[in-house]
């Protein structure tokens, strides 16, 4: 076993990660085991092993389906990149959303720019093409060679691949002189991460792979041809007080006890004739995201 980023072969084991029945929304039949969270002691990438197989996780993720994770109304992410977008881009240009979903971070943005997205899920890339009037291909190859763009998003992508290192490199390479790429994703090293640890809510989900931080992002803009341009925390989304206190508490209960969480939230459910997994409460109670824009080095840069 090694690092992805590094290849380090120095590892730190984290903790044990929660078998789960539910994969990007859909509720499985067989469980996805949770393996284990560990940490590379040189870039500081923390993952999960072991992991599916690439074709493995294409079959779950294209599952005809519309399960997305864009269902909150005040998703704080989306607010962040466009005005970034509208605030520190010309008036017009070309905009590449990888793992656009279906569509609405894209349409959120002016209709001047030429928007285009890469869509692993063919239900939501229709939904895409339908909603922008622009461009989806599937993956990344498929992206003709001489297009580049202004900016690229990456928004909630980064954790779901196995070798987040080699995808930022490949958009490095799609973006223009001028170019810009933006991401937000978890903060692998917040203050709730570094108390609970794999019991962190973050972790709990099995499409979740690949965690990263400030320091992460230090090593790759030393190790490749980038800069950080941006880098800030935020929450992910605001919730009413009451929800909020509700959360929080069931966050420390299950970073502290999670067998405990598990077994009575195991019972409470089948009280109620309810099926699926224990949630895991989490989003929106911390800042435990962050925002990130890095652009390629100028020469005097280097």
């Amino acid at each position: 076993m090694i690092c992805s980023t590094c290849k380090n072969t120095e590892l730190i084991l984290i903790g044990k990660l929660r078998d789960c029945h539910n994969f990007a929304g859909q509720q499985l039949d067989s469980a996805i085991l949770g393996g284990s969270l560990y940490k590379c002691t040189n870039c500081e990438l923390k993952f999960r092993f072991p992991i599916l197989s690439q074709n493995q996780y294409k079959l779950l993720y294209d599952n005809n389906s519309q399960a997305n994770w864009d269902q909150l109304n005040t998703r704080n992410d989306w607010k962040l990149i466009a005005d970034y977008i509208h605030n520190n881009n010309k008036e017009s240009g070309c905009i590449l959303d990888f793992g656009c979903d279906t569509g609405k971070l894209l349409f959120s943005l002016n209709n001047n720019y030429e928007k285009y997205g890469v869509e692993l899920n063919n239900d939501a890339a229709k939904s895409a093409v339908k909603l922008n009037n622009c461009l989806v291909w599937e993956s990344l190859r498929s992206i003709p060679d001489e297009l580049r763009f202004n900016a690229i998003i990456l928004s909630d992508v980064i954790e779901h691949v196995t070798d987040p290192r080699a995808l930022i490199t490949s958009l490095n390479e799609k973006l223009a002189a001028d170019g810009v790429l933006i991401l937000t994703t978890g903060d692998a090293n917040n203050a709730m991460w570094r108390i609970f640890g794999a019991n962190w809510w973050y972790c709990a989900y099995p499409e979740h792979i690949s965690f990263i931080s400030k320091e992460w992002i230090n090593y790759i803009c030393n190790s490749t041809k980038m800069t950080t341009i941006k880098f800030q925390t935020f929450r992910y989304s605001k919730l009413h007080i009451f929800k909020y206190c509700i959360d929080f508490t069931l966050m420390c209960l299950y970073g502290l006890f999670p067998k405990t969480y598990n077994i009575i939230g195991s019972f409470i459910k089948r009280m109620l004739n309810k099926p699926g997994d224990v949630p895991v409460r989490g989003v929106g109670i911390s800042k435990d995201h962050i925002f990130i824009v890095l652009k390629k080095s100028n020469l005097n840069e280097i």
